[in-house]
């Protein structure tokens, strides 16, 4: 039940886990004292029984009052706990994790662990953060269900409506999902600025080289604590310095290896020059989103429709957060149009999250990334002067004969691969650079559900010597992505660039519903 390998049953399983996807999935090398397995979270649906009500728990009162908040398996008296190392105690109270640490709720970063209300959400807050669940029909907290899905993890070479580009102002190609993240602009800026010291001069990619010259990624766009990127010569210990350096800053991730450095004779190896970066944002929204549990139909630029999974702003029956849940929501921007379907709109999922944003933009596509953004920005601007732009930045309730407003997101979930080939086994052009581009590649990591967005980047650039180089407000308004749409992630703030652009043009990248992935 280490990382990924765990597989949920909700039927037949007796015990709650630690929860195995997001930045904080169980290590062995965490803890002796982490919790890691229990008896089934009292505030998840089982076959054996209701989820509590939450408003019955105060971690703070009487012994009667803390209770509630035990396995219902006990009968409240308290749960078997397994630890990491493998001891299992019966503890009378759920605060038995690492500081204090209610096992069975979402720490909310506050003074004392085992503060506030039960909230259930879809990662530890930190690697100490016991959230030991299980899969369920319904979460008597959220509302929906709660099991997450994998990432398709797949090459980009694979995909037939899906590439990534290099730079923001790269063309687009037509009908297909692009991608950006600034990873692969950072180590282009460490090779350029610290090693070669002028622009990096590729003859056989000119274009592309002067693109990425041009397009320097500021580190101020992203918080310190969320990136890591650095270069060197391979015989000055850059390796060493970039695994050592990867295990303090981001101890549950793991460690890089440049086996490909192998491949190479030894001289060639221990002067060559590794560009490295790496980026991490967990962005979790203040209250999940409901998931919606027909097919949300998602209609690509080519006019193809695929049933695919997403999240909304509602659910069936009533539930005591979903207020909450859609007064996170800022609509950045929308023009009406004559029909519902050739309506614009921005939206900010949650106001709440910082100093991070995630912002989506069902816009017309025109021009690039970089483009497309700037255009997006600017419509943004201008909503904000409009008279009564208080009422409609938020998702509005039924009113007289008007429905309420409404929300409707696919997922998006992938990792993917992808080598730059128009730079590998390229010579570099500058005066007594006698190397090529031995490797150029990235690698992202996205995930967009109802808890919030996940995204890990690397990207590693291998410079090595020639001389052995191989080959190789009238009407309701219904904010349905179920179009070509927008995604970008930036600082929050007028003077911040984003770090990481998608064009979702297609479904190859979202869940197939009713595919069972």
């Amino acid at each position: 039940m280490i990382g990924d390998s765990l597989s949920w049953d909700y039927k037949h399983c007796s015990y709650s886990y630690h929860m195995p996807f997001g930045l904080f999935y169980l290590r062995i090398s965490d803890e002796p004292g982490m919790p890691i397995a229990a008896d089934r979270n009292p505030w998840i649906d089982s076959p054996a029984a209701e989820a509590k009500d939450v408003f019955m728990f105060n971690p703070y009162g009487d012994r009667e009052s803390v209770k509630v908040a035990n396995a219902i398996t006990h009968n409240e008296q308290g749960q078997n706990v397994l630890f990491l190392d493998v001891h299992v105690s019966f503890e009378k109270n759920p605060f038995c994790g690492i500081g204090d640490d209610n096992i069975y709720t979402f720490w909310d970063g506050g003074d004392i662990r085992r503060g506030g209300r039960p909230f259930l959400t879809a990662y530890p807050h930190d690697p100490a953060d016991s959230l030991l669940v299980h899969d369920s029909r319904l979460c008597s907290v959220t509302g929906q269900i709660t099991t997450a899905k994998p990432l398709k993890s797949v090459d980009s070479a694979d995909l037939k409506q899906s590439t990534v580009v290099a730079t923001l102002d790269c063309p687009m190609p037509e009908h297909k999902n692009v991608i950006w993240c600034s990873t692969f602009q950072m180590t282009w800026d460490k090779l350029k600025n610290d090693i070669i010291g002028e622009p990096v001069k590729v003859p056989q990619a000119a274009e592309l080289a002067a693109r990425l010259n041009k397009a320097e990624f500021s580190p101020g766009n992203i918080e310190a604590e969320s990136f890591y990127a650095t270069v060197g010569v391979v015989k000055k210990g850059i390796v060493e310095q970039i695994q050592k350096e990867m295990g303090r800053r981001f101890p549950s991730e793991p460690v890089p290896v440049f086996n490909e450095l192998d491949v190479l004779p030894k001289f060639d190896r221990e002067e060559s020059i590794v560009s490295y970066s790496y980026l991490i944002t967990d962005i979790g929204f203040k209250y999940p989103f409901y998931t919606k549990e027909n097919a949300f139909g998602f209609e690509d630029s080519s006019g193809q429709r695929t049933n695919v999974t997403s999240f909304c702003d509602y659910s069936k029956g009533a539930n005591w957060n979903e207020d909450l849940v859609r007064e996170q929501v800022d609509i950045l921007y929308y023009k009406y149009a004559d029909q519902e379907s050739a309506a614009e709109f921005a939206v900010d999922l949650c106001r709440h999250t910082s100093p991070y944003q995630v912002v989506l933009a069902l816009v017309h596509r025109d021009g690039n990334l970089g483009e497309i953004v700037t255009a997006v920005e600017q419509k943004i601007s201008e909503f904000r002067q409009d008279p009564d732009y208080e009422t409609l930045c938020k998702l509005r309730p039924t009113s007289g004969n008007r429905a309420a407003d409404r929300l409707i997101v696919p997922d998006v979930l992938y990792k993917l691969t992808h080598r730059f080939t128009e730079l590998e086994d390229k010579w570099l052009g500058n005066d007594r650079w006698w190397y090529y581009f031995f490797e150029a590649i990235q690698v992202i990591d996205f995930a967009m559900s109802r808890t919030g967005v996940v995204l890990k980047s690397e990207a590693r650039m291998i410079v090595a010597p020639f001389s052995n180089m191989p080959r190789r407000l009238e009407e309701p308004r219904y904010f349905y992505f179920n179009k070509p749409f927008l995604i970008y992630v930036r600082k929050r703030g007028p003077d911040y660039s984003p770090f990481f652009v998608m064009w979702v043009d297609n479904a190859e990248l979202m869940q197939e519903f009713g595919s069972g992935d």
